[in-house]
């Protein structure tokens, strides 16, 4: 269990009440974690006859080195906002959309989300397939990456305003190992080459797939 709190009470004393509390708790054996490989997956659809469907696109691969972290959520960002800026403000197709990379227990992955009618499904799944593939040559430039890092900061500092956030993303991180302010202080260093090294490394769109719900 991971016990995250952020306040401004004296800390000495937090811990006291949090040991009386939950100290009594007898220690447990660790929760394996789930097994995942990236291997090969084919797509599917479900109908539910819902108002809104949703769509998933993703590839998973093997993993990329801490290294790349950085420049990976820069990619990411630049793809998910000129996917965001063609199939949604362009064509008016998303509700919602957003992509980008992540990784867990040395599998890696990149997925694109979007909540659309559902008439609209299939004209977004090609949309999705011609401007992803657009990005492969799209050129990098320093000022694109400015604006999508400034965007990055902007969104994580209104993110950890409150406590209540600052606690959950500290318990998070902690989780899945990620040092966020260790992240947010090197994508502000990230080059054009280096965002093009990691797009020629794990960027490729050809190998995802669809799930679709509708």
């Amino acid at each position: 269990m991971i016990f995250s709190v952020a306040t401004s009470a004296d800390a000495d004393a937090l811990m006291e009440e949090i040991a009386a509390l939950f100290g009594a708790i007898p220690a447990g054996e660790p929760a394996s974690p789930p097994r995942v490989s990236a291997g090969k997956t084919e797509g599917a659809t479900k109908a539910l006859g819902r108002e809104q469907a949703y769509i998933y696109f993703g590839y998973a691969f093997d993993g990329f080195t801490e290294n790349d972290r950085a420049a990976l959520s820069v990619l990411g960002a630049i793809i998910s906002g000129k996917a965001a800026f063609v199939i949604r403000e362009q064509r008016g197709l998303a509700y919602s959309i957003g992509a980008g990379f992540s990784d867990y227990k040395g599998i890696g992955w990149f997925s694109l989300a979007m909540g659309t009618d559902p008439d609209n499904v299939e004209t977004a799944k090609e949309l999705i397939r011609k401007v992803l593939k657009e990005q492969e040559n799209a050129p990098i430039t320093q000022a694109g990456i400015e604006q999508v890092v400034n965007s990055q900061l902007g969104r994580w500092g209104m993110r950890l305003i409150t406590r209540k956030n600052q606690a959950f993303y500290a318990a998070y991180d902690e989780l899945v190992g990620t040092k966020r302010a260790d992240l947010l202080a090197a994508i502000k260093e990230i080059t054009p080459a280096e965002v093009e090294h990691v797009r020629e490394k794990y960027f490729t769109p050809e190998k995802g797939v669809f799930f679709v719900v509708e």
